[in-house]
Formats: structure tokens, C-alpha cells, sequence
């Protein structure tokens, strides 16, 4: 932006000034960053605190499915025409110790089944099936809990949508 502001000031020559006015990437670019950190941060905390609970290898599967979860919920917002903002964000804090537990459940029971002498590919896919039921009406049930925030209206729906289209989406 900043490059087609400088050739609009040599196309208009002297007698036009061009420049910015409200310049609000600083506080984007700030937003990022401590979103990125953030997210840093909570992954080592979360792939900390699972170690200490379960196998190393189930926490790290566990820890890696979050991002994943939260790209699958960006990509969402760019198809509703979303932005990742303070209330999105907390859509996605909110949802994230459920996608966790679900996660942990069904990695639990994979090791299970490995444990039983099953090979890796196996039992993940035998451990999936088996929990799937019980993970599919975890997930069904929070959908349904905040899917009703998504029809509220006024200019409160409008500012509230976001937090359910996080948890919705991730």
C-alpha cells in the first residue's frame, strides 16, 4: 500500500501531496504477532502439560492437531467473509480444551490398541472408529449449544456471531 501511495506522489508530481491517514497496519501487525506468540506459547504449554499426563508421541499428535483445527477454522472465516479479530479469537480459546479432550480420547485409545499388539496405522484407524460415536456427539453437542448465537439479532448478534463461528468452524 505504502508503494502505491509513493508512485501516486510522482504521478501527481509536487502540487498534490499524497500520504497516509489512519495508518491502522501498526496495531494489525502487532495484533499478529502477539496472536502468533500466543500461540507459540500455549502449544509448548499444552504439549508440556500432556507430557507429563501421557506418552510423548500421543501429547505431540494432540499438540499438532490444534493448529490444523485453527487453520481449518481460517479458512472458514475467509469463506464467510470473517475477520480473525479479538471476539474471533475467543471463539477459538473457548473451543480449543474441547478440541483437545477429543483429541487426547481418541489418541488414548489408538495407544490402546498398540499396546493390545496392534501396528500404528491400525490401531489409529480402528482406535478413530471406535471412538467416533462418543467424539461426534461431543462435537454435535457444542455445535448445537452455540449454534443459536449465529441467528442473534441487533448490533449484539452482529458483535457476538464471531465467538460462535470460532467454535463452530474449529
Amino acid at each position: 500500500m505504502r508503494a502505491r501511495v509513493a508512485e501516486l506522489q510522482t504521478e501527481t508530481g509536487p502540487s498534490v501531496k499524497a500520504s497516509f491517514l489512519m495508518d491502522m497496519s501498526m496495531f494489525i501487525r502487532r495484533r499478529i504477532s502477539i496472536l502468533t506468540s500466543n500461540l507459540v506459547i500455549g502449544l509448548t504449554l499444552v504439549l508440556t502439560v500432556l507430557a507429563f499426563l501421557l506418552p510423548f508421541r500421543t501429547a505431540a499428535i494432540v499438540a499438532v492437531g490444534i493448529p490444523f483445527s485453527f487453520l481449518g477454522a481460517m479458512i472458514i472465516f475467509s469463506w464467510t467473509n470473517s475477520s480473525l479479530n479479538l471476539i474471533s479469537l475467543l471463539g477459538l480459546i473457548i473451543v480449543t480444551g474441547m478440541l483437545v479432550d477429543d483429541a487426547i480420547v481418541v489418541a488414548d485409545n489408538s495407544e490402546r490398541l498398540m499396546a493390545q499388539g496392534m501396528s500404528a496405522e491400525d490401531a489409529a484407524i480402528k482406535g478413530a472408529q471406535q471412538i467416533f460415536p462418543a467424539v461426534l456427539g461431543s462435537v454435535l453437542t457444542t455445535i448445537f449449544a452455540f449454534l443459536p448465537m449465529l441467528f442473534m439479532s441487533g448490533i449484539f448478534g452482529k458483535f457476538i456471531k464471531q465467538i460462535p463461528l470460532g467454535v463452530i468452524a474449529a
